[in-house]
């Protein structure tokens, strides 16, 4: 990508910036591939300085973005921009609206966007889009999807900025011991599930287990991309055949003898007592290289998180981080322009990726590219991990949190064997959900 050039703007441009807006549209030629640099092009000396406020939403700890990627960046493309992070001492955003501590740009993941909306935080961002003229193309359209979603009808409440998706990570030492083979990318769960009894072993009184997932069975049903709630009643909607089909490919996962549910899942993969684990990317690759600094060894990779039948190659949906403008900022317009640039440059969306961040921005030779700048994944099957096809986001409510804390409940009591069908679990789940939808409701 070209670097951006600074020129002397003349007197006479400086004095239609000031009357009418110059944008910058001199006769130097402008980077035509990410329309993100385009916003507020016409910087120069003469701007007056700004500070803009950045925060996480709630407790969210967004230092290290700001430190590491939001400040240097936006300083660099924008020198009379100051960056300020808004730390959240009461840990809950509402509380900052009443003492005006709002910062102009909330970050959180994309589910929390109802939540913002709720506490009417959010700034509809599509004038500002159509000033700015941002080109919404530039972005993977199943996180910019996703961002509509969960926005108000017709409303643009965010921008997305990166993803987060699993991965199947193994231990290729356990497959060795027991002869069996890796596993492949692009795997069905089916093909998963008979791996998995290979290598649920008890082997000199020291029990491996094939494979664990997490007891938040919700983000399972990622992979069906499982409507919750129906936005329309507010009622519970996740008992039917895909709901279905996630129950009963858990109980097939711990109905195997010796694979039964351990918990601490990453804690048991990294002390190499479990084979494989469908986890968290990020949370893997910290993990792994918070072990690797203290002198422990693992002999793992990492493939393409499994899919289900009947869903092509998409792997499950991912969860989204994004920029939100706040209605109350004194500085809308300069805050369009710093998430603009932050989420669509290819220079900044590289950089992330590089540190091991999935990028909304279409970076070119991804796989070539990614976690380069992460030590662990040196050597490692990152193209692989990047292979599946993401799921559509299901419809959102702001009630999904507490179906899925009933689908959680229940899905785990058919899976125990404490309730002997699925339909009978997902029955009992949605009529808690709905009991406590209504409460939430009062």
């Amino acid at each position: 990508m070209k670097k951006n050039k600074t020129w002397v703007i003349l007197a006479s441009c400086l004095l239609l910036l000031a009357v009418a807006g110059c944008g910058g549209k001199g006769g130097e030629a402008q980077d035509q591939g990410n329309t993100a640099d385009k916003t507020g092009e016409a910087q120069t000396e003469q701007h007056s300085p700004i500070t803009l406020k950045f925060g996480g939403f709630q407790a969210d700890n967004r230092q290290p973005l700001v430190d590491n990627v939001i400040r240097p960046f936006l300083t660099k493309k924008f020198p009379y921009m100051t960056v300020e992070y808004v730390k959240q001492e009461s840990g809950n955003v509402d509380k900052l609206i009443v003492t005006g501590e709002v910062p102009d740009v909330v970050i959180a993941g994309y589910a929390r966007i109802p939540d913002l909306l709720a506490l009417d935080i959010p700034l509809d961002l599509t004038e500002l889009d159509k000033k700015n003229k941002l080109d919404l193309g530039q972005y993977n359209p199943v996180p910019l999807g996703a961002v509509k979603a969960y926005s108000n009808p017709g409303q643009l409440n965010a921008l997305p900025f990166s993803m987060n998706t699993f991965a199947l990570f193994y231990n290729k030492d356990i497959f060795d011991k027991f002869g069996a083979p890796y596993p492949k990318d692009e795997m069905t769960w089916p093909e998963t599930i008979e791996l998995t009894k290979k290598v649920t072993r008890n082997e000199g009184g020291h029990a491996y287990s094939g494979l664990q997932y997490s007891n938040n069975n919700a983000n399972f049903a990622r992979g069906v991309a499982l409507q919750l709630v129906n936005p329309q009643t507010n009622k519970a909607a996740f008992n039917n055949d895909n709901g279905l089909k996630v129950l009963n490919t858990l109980k097939e996962i711990y109905g195997i003898p010796g694979n039964e549910s351990q918990g601490k899942v990453l804690e048991r993969f990294l002390s190499s007592d479990t084979a494989m684990i469908p986890w968290w990317a990020d949370a893997t690759f910290t993990a792994i290289g918070q072990n690797v600094s203290k002198g422990a060894q693992l002999n793992w990779d990492m493939v393409t998180y499994p899919h289900f039948d009947g869903f092509g190659n998409k792997t499950l949906e991912p969860a989204i981080d994004t920029y939100v403008v706040s209605k109350v900022s004194k500085l809308p317009d300069e805050a369009f322009k710093a998430i603009a640039y932050l989420s669509s440059n290819l220079e900044v969306q590289t950089e992330s990726a590089k540190n091991g961040d999935i990028p909304v921005a279409n970076v070119p030779k991804l796989g070539e590219i990614y976690g380069s700048n992460v030590a662990v994944l040196k050597g490692k099957n990152v193209a692989g991990m990047l292979k599946g096809q993401f799921q559509e986001t299901h419809i959102p409510s702001r009630y999904d949190p507490i179906a899925a804390d009933a689908f959680n409940k229940f899905s785990k009591q058919f899976t125990d064997g404490k309730i002997g069908d699925a339909r009978t679990a997902l029955a009992q789940a949605e009529e808690e959900a709905n009991k406590k939808i209504a409460e939430a409701m009062q």
